[in-house]
């Protein structure tokens, strides 16, 4: 489905028509939310969520075909956006590895210049002092690098436990109990319109 489907519903309005309803609907159930979420005890937001889902549940009636159309629509939309951000985030990600690789280049520039700055001043025997010059040093700093983590004593390493989901649902849908574990039904409903 496309944001330009034309099909026209039972109470005349296109499908694209009823998805800017939702559109609307899920912008005033959005900020009812995040006024929620400020003060879950602010009875004005509660108010407005409330209302807010009464409005979709009253969108919902009548012409159910028209409006699983919208909803399709809508979220189609909505996984072409999220898409974009994704991409997105990988453009400034791979953006953001060539400036920090400049830089460093840059670093190294900086580097060389001034430790041939110092080679020339103990050469010469002459302070080249003044100027910015006069203020820089060469620093250097140390960090740890493990050979062998094996080798380590136990006062060096540090150990997590991380269950093996797949190895405990497998259990549970065997019949199996497993302490501290259950399956819980996730709704992952899919409509597919053709």
């Amino acid at each position: 489905m496309s944001a330009t489907t034309t099909t026209t519903s039972t109470t005349g309005r296109s499908a694209w028509q009823l998805s800017r309803d939702v559109y609307a609907i899920l912008a005033t159930l959005e900020a009812a939310a995040a006024a929620l979420d400020t003060d879950p005890e602010d009875a004005a937001a509660q108010a407005a969520f409330a209302a807010a889902e009464v409005a979709f549940v009253q969108w919902s009636e009548g012409d159910v075909p028209g409006k699983v159309e919208a909803l399709a629509i809508v979220a189609g939309e909505l996984d072409a956006k999220a898409q974009w951000y994704r991409q997105e985030a990988q453009r400034a990600a791979e953006r953001k590895r060539a400036l920090a690789a400049r830089a460093d280049k840059l670093r190294g520039m900086q580097l060389d210049l001034v430790q041939v700055y110092m080679d020339v001043e103990q050469t010469s025997g002459v302070p080249l002092t003044g100027g910015r010059m006069a203020r820089m040093r060469v620093t250097t700093s140390k960090r740890v690098e493990v050979t062998d983590a094996t080798a380590l004593g136990a006062e060096y390493v540090r150990t997590t436990t991380t269950p093996d989901k797949t190895a405990i649902g497998k259990a549970l849908k065997a019949g199996q109990q497993v302490a501290g574990a259950v399956l819980v039904l996730v709704d992952r409903t899919k409509v597919v319109i053709k």
